[in-house]
């Protein structure tokens, strides 16, 4: 059924594999046999994996009053005071990646980039989760590249791949492109 691929021989005997099986050919016999092959893996690659996370470090925003950060690693995204308490994981644990993770400017709350559902969208999350997070489905941002919030106001800045400067009313959910 299948092609006999990488073929290598002794001169009494042929080894080769096809169709995802090992197969031994004996020349004297005319005959082909599969060659039982059981594989024993501890599946290390399936386990959890613990990584230094300054590796992955994507990108880092200074909380307001500058005693904690936001920050994405690895696609995920973590809110973290500096020298107490653990960091604390934002949005869904697997399956959803995050980019652009920044404060706003309450304190409270971070905006960041989402993947959910596979498009890209903006998201405001509760740092403590005391509240659902505010998901902005109906806001054509295209691919966001970079994002600034106003330390003053609920607005953020957004450039996207298309090179518009969109700004993002984050009480009223209306985007206006600004060039």
């Amino acid at each position: 059924e299948y092609c006999a691929r990488n073929a290598s021989t002794d001169g009494k005997n042929i080894v080769f594999h096809a169709g995802g099986e090992l197969y031994h050919y004996d020349v004297a016999a005319g005959k082909a046999s599969v060659i039982p092959v059981t594989f024993h893996s501890p599946r290390v690659q399936q386990n959890r994996k613990f990584v230094d996370a300054a590796k992955f470090l994507e990108d880092v925003d200074i909380h307001p009053a500058g005693h904690s950060l936001a920050l994405t690693v690895r696609g995920k995204s973590f809110t973290m005071p500096f020298w107490e308490d653990a960091p604390v994981q934002q949005g869904e644990r697997d399956g959803v990646r995050y980019r652009l993770v920044r404060w706003l400017n309450d304190g409270r709350r971070v905006a960041m980039i989402s993947d959910d559902g596979g498009e890209e969208a903006l998201e405001i999350h509760y740092a403590d989760d005391s509240r659902a997070f505010v998901r902005f489905d109906a806001v054509d941002l295209g691919r966001a590249l970079d994002m600034k919030l106003s330390p003053k106001n609920d607005q953020a800045l957004i450039v996207n791949q298309r090179k518009e400067v969109i700004l993002v009313d984050l009480n009223t959910k209306k985007r206006h492109v600004l060039d």
